[in-house]
């Protein structure tokens, strides 16, 4: 039996078409944040590993940003939308997340930096991800994406 019998690719796109529900929660969609994809395929690894399926540890959450950066790239993963991040378990009295918005289009581009006043305090937000269009969900990247990936870089270094 392989060592990764779980592997990242399927999970992203089970989750994405609705085969997989988003863990903990148990919620069926088609439309899932980096953070519900990574825990999802965590929590599945945990569970393999408490059958005694596999020995497999998984990946990193920095490898698994990077997995999906390159499935973005191949087109198997679209940016959806977002949504504002809350605080899950939060009570009624707590405030919402935020973020700076270093993105502004006052900033200035200065060798000493911007001053302060020209950030923007924002609300925080969660990017979601739905699959690709035109059949996406067949492809066979799924199955190693750093593999389709790196052909898709050495197509793009010859051109």
């Amino acid at each position: 039996m392989p060592r990764t019998i779980i592997r990242p690719g399927f999970v992203i796109r089970d989750v994405l078409t609705g085969r997989q529900p988003i863990l903990p929660e148990n919620t069926l969609g088609y439309q899932a944040a980096p953070t519900d994809l990574y825990r999802t395929y965590k929590m599945l690894i945990k569970a393999a590993r408490r059958d005694g399926s596999t020995d497999q540890r998984g990946m990193s959450r920095h490898s698994f940003t990077g997995l999906l950066y390159q499935a973005r790239r191949l087109g198997l993963i679209i940016p959806a939308g977002e949504e504002i991040a809350g605080v899950p378990t939060a009570p009624a009295a707590r405030r919402p997340l935020l973020n700076i918005n270093t993105a502004s289009p006052e900033r200035v581009s200065s060798a000493g930096g911007s001053p302060i006043d020209v950030y923007s305090v924002v609300e925080a937000r969660r990017l979601l991800y739905q699959i690709g269009s035109g059949g996406v969900d067949l492809s066979p990247a799924w199955s190693n994406i750093p593999r389709y990936y790196m052909r898709l870089v050495e197509t793009l270094k010859g051109a």
